[in-house]
């Protein structure tokens, strides 16, 4: 798959050569005194594959995304290989709202009731996963998020005997992208929370047999029989009791203990395609509409699809999934066991605006006020009990558009000078992370294809990292977590 991009100072992206069949898009930041509009490039078939767009900052406002036209309407540019396809050149457009301040001094005191004893009493009684999950790893969606610097990757598992066709896909991802950011709007702008709109996209589809995927597209992964889980109850799709899954390497949930260990998750491979969690579309009849948790959402596929093709967030049941991710609670049971007892003004949970989503089983396509402000309070009390030397929210690009800002060439240094690169002209890099304990190096040709990738470890070693390429200009960049650590340009001489 190719990486290509324009050179934008801005945004300090790397330079590499469009192709013939890649489409340029203009970043318009679409207001008055704005600066010049900038260039991004997609992949060979019109699609943002890649490193996610940049999300611009204005003061004042709000950023909610990308669209096709500068007033309202026009159509939300979805990233992915079943997002949004352009097949020729075009201006893409900044959608701005009035920036609210957002803090927990105005928090409803019924509703600060509640939520405190939840993370007082029900929280240590269950042990759920606000703060931590069992064995002491955080993975929350926040925590996803974070890592993937303000982008969120789903696989999905399509565990039926039904084909798919490509709109329905597209749907499916525009739908996931809608409702991921219902829930992430209420905290933007909060103390610690550095994102605007989260980029969400379908890294690709998990399926017993590849036939199932209608008119797949040269760019679409769909991985076949990785099978590597026992989901339960047999299916006729599904005879040998496994389920279908992207390769293991790429998915966070199958590498936690890389996250207990170190906190240093690589997400195998290429970073812009790692898969978070799922999205897991079953046939056959598992007890209940839906399933939540820190790997993903899983609901009936005939359910997921209905629920796409009606627009928006898809529907109240995947949206109180999505809401496990965060460690919100199920209220099922009596008061004081699973719910908060009356508030000091006396209303009651789930009356009035004590409604939760998460309790009624709404079709909504929103949540409420009283989730609005559990999701609030969520994040202040995650990052407020964090333990300071959990390296859990680490710091992120400095100029909070989606790079880093770094200077080309040969070497390249961090700016406070423990980072450090540099190639002779045989290949050989010395290298000093600057306290990361991996990072990955790729090295790109003119055309911007990737021709070498090697993984890096310690504080200061050497690497053979030729290619045995003929001599030519050769792009080379280093990776943590998705974001770019150094860049710069080298002639390798021939082995």
């Amino acid at each position: 798959m190719k990486k290509q991009m324009i050179l934008c100072a801005a945004f300090a992206i790397v330079a590499f050569a469009l192709s013939a069949s890649g489409v340029t898009l203009t970043l318009d930041k679409n207001y008055s005194g704005a600066p010049a509009p900038k260039t991004f490039a997609t992949d060979s078939q019109g699609c943002l594959t890649g490193a996610p767009l940049p999300a611009p900052k204005r003061p004042g406002y709000v950023f909610r995304g990308w669209f096709t036209t500068a007033a309202a309407g026009g159509a939300r540019v979805i990233a992915g290989a079943a997002g949004t396809k352009f097949t020729q050149d075009a201006t893409i457009y900044a959608r701005w709202v009035d920036a609210v301040p957002v803090d927990m001094s105005g928090i409803p005191q019924n509703m600060k009731e509640n939520f405190d004893w939840l993370k007082n009493d029900r929280y240590p009684r269950e042990s759920y996963m606000p703060l931590n999950v069992p064995w002491d790893w955080y993975n929350t969606i926040f925590d996803q998020i974070w890592d993937g610097n303000g982008s969120l990757n789903y696989g999905v598992r399509w565990e039926t005997a039904k084909s798919i066709t490509l709109e329905e896909r597209r749907q499916i991802a525009s739908m996931l992208h809608e409702a991921v950011n219902e829930w992430m709007r209420p905290i933007i702008g909060m103390e610690g929370w550095p994102f605007q709109e989260i980029s969400v996209k379908v890294s690709g589809w998990a399926v017993s047999d590849g036939a199932k995927i209608l008119d797949r597209q040269p760019n679409e992964a769909v991985w076949v029989n990785n099978t590597y889980d026992n989901p339960g109850p047999a299916s006729a799709d599904h005879p040998r009791n496994l389920i279908a899954s992207a390769p293991v390497a790429m998915t966070r949930v199958n590498n936690l203990a890389s996250i207990k260990r170190n906190m240093d998750y690589q997400y195998g491979g290429d970073p812009y395609a790692r898969v978070d969690l799922y999205l897991w579309c079953t046939e056959y009849d598992f007890g209940a509409a839906g399933h939540g948790s820190w790997w993903g959402q899983r609901l009936p596929s005939t359910a997921v699809i209905s629920a796409a093709k009606s627009g928006g967030a898809g529907s109240g049941v995947l949206l109180h999934e999505i809401g496990h991710g965060f460690g919100l609670y199920d209220f099922y049971g009596a008061v004081g066991v699973d719910k908060p007892p009356a508030a000091s003004d006396g209303s009651v949970f789930g009356q009035g605006d004590l409604r939760s989503f998460m309790w009624q089983g709404t079709n909504a396509k929103a949540i409420n006020e009283y989730d609005t402000w559990q999701i609030r309070y969520w994040w202040d009390w995650i990052r407020t009990a964090t333990p300071a030397n959990a390296n859990r929210f680490r710091p992120l690009p400095e100029d909070g558009e989606g790079t880093t800002p770094v200077a080309s060439g040969v070497p390249t240094v961090a700016k406070n000078g423990a980072m450090a690169f540099k190639f002779d002209n045989r290949g050989t890099l010395k290298y000093n992370l600057g306290g990361e304990q991996t990072a990955i190096l790729k090295i790109f040709d003119s055309r911007g294809r990737l021709v070498r990738t090697t993984r890096l470890r310690g504080t200061q070693t050497t690497v053979n990292a030729n290619p045995n390429a003929a001599s030519q200009a050769l792009i080379w960049r280093v990776e943590t977590m998705g974001r770019v650590m150094a860049q710069g340009k080298i002639r390798f001489m021939p082995r």
